[in-house]
């Protein structure tokens, strides 16, 4: 698979849909603070490397959108894929390509944030840590129960229920 563009939206300083194209050299040349780096971590969180985890700092801050989005197409692509030893398909069977016979995937950046909360929740709960502040749409949302007291709650609930 070859990476052949790429699209950035409410990420960072990228308001409007920015597409960027790649060729087998491509250089990113502009002044301190354009957006060169921005690119690069989006790259890295689309392709969840680990360098780069994606926060609330990532939305463009100009934009009403509560989501940012980053999208890759491929070209290249292989003839089949195995789904298992008796499964055999390709993309264009399974109707994943567009009209250029590339593959086009996006990353949601409101489900990478959530899958981070649930990580995050299940290590202070594990850690036995207060929780104090959980992101949910946009907006900041207190609350004064510890990790350790919602798990005491869950287990007298599990208790009543049988």
């Amino acid at each position: 698979m070859r990476l052949e563009s790429m699209t950035i939206q409410n990420f960072r300083g990228y308001q409007e849909e920015q597409k960027i194209t790649f060729s087998d050299l491509t250089t990113f040349v502009g002044k301190n603070d354009a957006g060169k780096s921005t690119v690069l971590e989006a790259l890295s969180i689309f392709f969840g490397d680990g360098t780069v985890k994606p926060d609330l700092t990532d939305f463009n801050v100009f934009t009403n959108s509560d989501n940012f989005e980053i999208g890759c197409t491929f070209s290249d692509l292989p003839d089949e894929i195995v789904i298992d030893s008796n499964a055999k398909t390709n993309l264009g069977s399974e109707f994943l390509l567009d009209n250029n016979d590339m593959l086009t995937v996006k990353k949601d950046g409101q489900k990478v944030l959530q899958s981070l909360m649930k990580r995050f929740l299940l290590f202070a709960s594990i850690r036995q840590l207060p929780v104090s502040i959980i992101y949910l749409n946009k907006k900041i949302v207190t609350s004064s129960l510890s990790s350790k007291n919602s798990l005491n709650q869950r287990k007298s609930k599990k208790k009543e229920s049988t």
